[in-house]
């Protein structure tokens, strides 16, 4: 019981910070989502501050525990970056529920959605990390600063996010990947 009343708690308080943000959300709007009283939230949770880092923990942590799993089920490094690359889209681009928030409500929340991102940024460099390392251990890559090309594959994905999606609903999320890993493979350079 307690943990189902928790869990309408943040269900009730995801809709309403997604659509009205954290400022114009009170606890007393918190508690009638839920359908329990104020002192109920406070039972479960020290603050509004309390629910919103705990929602925040949980989006992140089911992004990247469906995206762990995902890689587990890849066993070449090549696979395992061409599986991270086609989950992460899916998940952050189509998935990820506290980021899809009105413009309004980002604008108010957008020191606390850089943080989150920053601390995405994060993990991600050291999954890239990983793989790469998994892939330089194998075989498969030449020797590379591993650290160094996991921040840049990082940073190539976070500035052309908007336009792979755009990119993806034209010519297929298969195709958007294929072409960006054959130049990461490959190069842009014809072979000598």
């Amino acid at each position: 019981m307690s943990e189902d009343t928790k869990r309408a708690i943040l269900v009730g308080a995801k809709r309403l910070f997604i659509r009205f943000g954290k400022r114009k959300t009170s606890v007393d709007e918190i508690a009638r989502a839920a359908g329990v009283g104020k002192g109920t939230v406070y039972f479960h949770f020290r603050s509004k501050e309390d629910i919103w880092d705990t929602i925040v923990e949980e989006e992140v942590g089911k992004a990247f525990r469906r995206i762990t799993d995902a890689l587990t089920r890849a066993d070449t490094a090549r696979e395992k970056l061409r599986t991270y690359i086609q989950v992460r889209y899916k998940v952050f681009g189509e998935e990820l529920d506290i980021l899809n928030i009105q413009q309004g409500v980002l604008d108010e929340l957008f020191p606390e959605i850089t943080q989150v991102l920053e601390e995405l940024k994060t993990k991600e460099i050291g999954i890239f990390s990983e793989i790469l390392a998994y892939g330089v251990e194998r075989g498969e890559f030449r020797k590379v600063d591993v650290e160094l090309l996991s921040m840049i594959l990082v940073a190539v994905l976070e500035s052309t996010a908007e336009y792979w999606i755009r990119q993806v609903r034209l010519v297929g999320a298969e195709e958007a990947i294929d072409n960006l890993l054959n130049v990461f493979f490959y190069g842009l350079l014809t072979a000598e």
